[in-house]
């Protein structure tokens, strides 16, 4: 068997705010799958499990070298489910954390544009 580096798995930029973010997305998603508890459809999950694969590609960007355009489009439906979810939401509690899932994703929508003028402090994947 081949040795694997595990260094490999951890995305740069580390610490950096725009992947605590990334983190904090994570999280969220995880949160919001458990509020919904028994009332969570199959789409539900499969669409918080898309959301989840979206959030790792783009913490993940600069590794697996993926067009900005692509990643843009990535961010937008990042910012889209949270909003989707909150309507598919069967309890108040699930809804609420996907507005605060798509609170927090805003600033991923827009930081893209605002790189270049923040910058050290901006997205260092673009």
């Amino acid at each position: 068997m081949p040795n694997f580096d595990l260094t490999q798995l951890i995305p740069q930029y580390t610490w950096h705010w725009t992947t605590i973010l990334h983190y904090l997305l994570l999280l969220g998603t995880i949160v919001v799958l458990t509020t919904a508890s028994d009332q969570a459809s199959l789409l539900f999950t499969i669409v918080l499990g898309f959301l989840a694969l979206l959030i790792a590609v783009d913490i993940y960007a600069n590794l697996i070298h993926i067009p900005r355009l692509f990643l843009y489009l990535g961010r937008i439906v990042i910012f889209g489910i949270p909003v989707i979810t909150a309507g598919m939401g069967g309890t108040e509690a699930t809804r609420q954390v996907s507005v605060g899932l798509a609170i927090l994703a805003f600033p991923l929508l827009v930081l893209p544009f605002l790189s270049a003028f923040l910058g050290p402090l901006g997205d260092p994947r673009w």
